[in-house]
């Protein structure tokens, strides 16, 4: 993507905001994102990879995506709807902070 706020990054990497802000600021230190502030909301910034983060990425994201697809290759449609089934429960449980 061009980049996305800190709300997009964290709704699709499902990192808390607190957390979030340390990986942007180490991801940036090492010249692999870049911050700028959102015109539209000053209180928020844009995250976008840098040209070396973005080659990095090229690099890293197929060989993550091979990793994945040899893991989970097995599973059929049903394995993942019952694990689906099984981490929404366990969300539900975490978020509700008591045992089922």
């Amino acid at each position: 993507t061009p980049g996305m706020s800190y709300k997009e990054l964290g709704d699709h990497t499902l990192i808390t905001k607190g957390t979030l802000t340390g990986v942007i600021e180490r991801l940036e230190q090492k010249g692999l994102v870049e911050r700028e502030r959102n015109e539209e909301d000053k209180r928020s910034f844009f995250v976008r990879l840098t040209p070396q983060g973005d080659q990095l990425f090229q690099d890293v994201f197929p060989k993550v995506v091979a990793w994945g697809s040899n893991v989970f290759g097995q599973y059929s449609d049903a394995d993942f709807e019952a694990l689906e089934r099984t981490l929404s429960g366990l969300k539900a449980t975490i978020a509700a902070g008591t045992p089922n």
